[in-house]
Parts: structure tokens; C-alpha cells; sequence
């Protein structure tokens, strides 16, 4: 789920399982992520926005290192959005996204 910011920035809000490329988390669950796409990130002139890894994206529903994602009942507000995690079925989680602004 894509959640706008502001033009050069948005949140992602994504399902991690602990497989695979991500066997190292400690269990599956959500997390948000800040997407940075302006040009002050990569050093780039004002109308160039930085794109792919260039980009800044920042775990922010966590702290460092980052292995602890939202499971059923956490609940994440910033940059004008709140994230509620309701259970999980299946593989499949119940998550309700509301602005805050």
C-alpha cells in the first residue's frame, strides 16, 4: 500500500514474512516505511529526483536494527497517517490505514 506524502515522498506499508529473503526477522508482520525521492537525498540538482537505490527508505513503525515489525494490535501514526494491525488469517492481515490530518 502506497500512502502519499508529499511530491519527492511517501509511505509504504508492507507484509514481511520470515522467509526467505527476510528468514532473518524474528516473526512475520507489517511494517512502514519512509520513501524519500528528493534530490537533496542523492545529491542531485533541485528538478532531479533520486529513484531505485538511490532513494532513501527508512523503516519507521520500528527502531534499530529494525527486526521487530507490527503484529496484531501495534499501531504506527506519522507524516499524517495512522497504521492499525488487526489479526492475521492465513497469510492474509487485517490492516486499517486512516489520515490523520
Amino acid at each position: 500500500l502506497v500512502l502519499p506524502i508529499d511530491r519527492p515522498s511517501f509511505l509504504t506499508v508492507e507484509v514481511l514474512t520470515n522467509t526467505g529473503f527476510d528468514a532473518h526477522l524474528h516473526r512475520s508482520g507489517i511494517v512502514v516505511h519512509l520513501i524519500d525521492q528528493s534530490a537533496s537525498v542523492c545529491g542531485r540538482s533541485a528538478q532531479d529526483a533520486c529513484l531505485n537505490e538511490s532513494r532513501k527508505q527508512l523503516p519507521v513503525s520500528s527502531t534499530r536494527p529494525f527486526m521487530d515489525l507490527m503484529a496484531t494490535g501495534a499501531r504506527w501514526s506519522g507524516h499524517g497517517w495512522t497504521v492499525e494491525v488487526g489479526p492475521s488469517h492465513g497469510g492474509m492481515w487485517d490492516v486499517t490505514v486512516t489520515p490523520t490530518r
